[in-house]
């Protein structure tokens, strides 16, 4: 009778759909296809995309998102209500090689966020140097929503201004600096 339990247990808790305690879905490129391979991770679970792209996460309050590592560039996908009993579909727009010049007086710590779909936001970590340039292999495309630079781990985060030129590169300023 136990050896039975045992085998049943890790049924009950894999889940089949998405709700307020999990999401199962699909992760796409931007043309459809499938990403395999992908780490996907919430802070209760982790899971590799099989070559279906298929996911199944656990999460619960306050953590209701799954994050997927691509290409340096941490993508977050949030439970939305309207989710609730579905196969999530996340499709990921295609990264852009890229320069961020970082218009800074100090060498700071830069995260970056764009949203990209209601629910779907990208977050980008990387150390900006005073007044330089730093090429990207893979940049999410447009202009980041938020953006913050720290000198120290204890500094305060300051916000940037983040705009794409029309050359394509990605400017990072303190806000307010010209």
């Amino acid at each position: 009778m136990s050896r039975l339990l045992l085998l049943l247990l890790p049924a009950c808790w894999s889940p089949k759909d998405t709700g307020p305690t999990s999401m199962v879905g699909h992760l796409r490129d931007s043309s459809g296809q499938p990403l395999a391979g992908v780490h996907a991770h919430t802070p209760e679970s982790h899971w590799t995309t099989d070559a279906e792209g298929a996911f199944r996460v656990n999460y619960k309050d306050p953590s209701l998102w799954v994050r997927f590592d691509v290409a340096d560039v941490v993508w977050q996908r949030a439970y939305l209500p309207e989710d609730r009993g579905t196969v999530v579909e996340v499709r990921l727009p295609s990264l852009e090689a890229g320069t961020v010049r970082c218009d800074v007086a100090a060498p700071c710590d830069a995260e970056l966020r764009w949203e990209v779909a209601p629910g779907l936001h990208a977050l980008l970590a990387l150390s900006c140097p005073a007044g330089g340039d730093v090429a990207r292999e893979a940049l999410p495309p447009g202009s980041p929503t938020r953006a913050t630079c720290r000198t120290t781990a204890t500094a305060p985060a300051q916000p940037l201004s983040a705009l794409r030129q029309p050359d394509g590169t990605l400017r990072l300023a303190l806000e307010g600096a010209p």
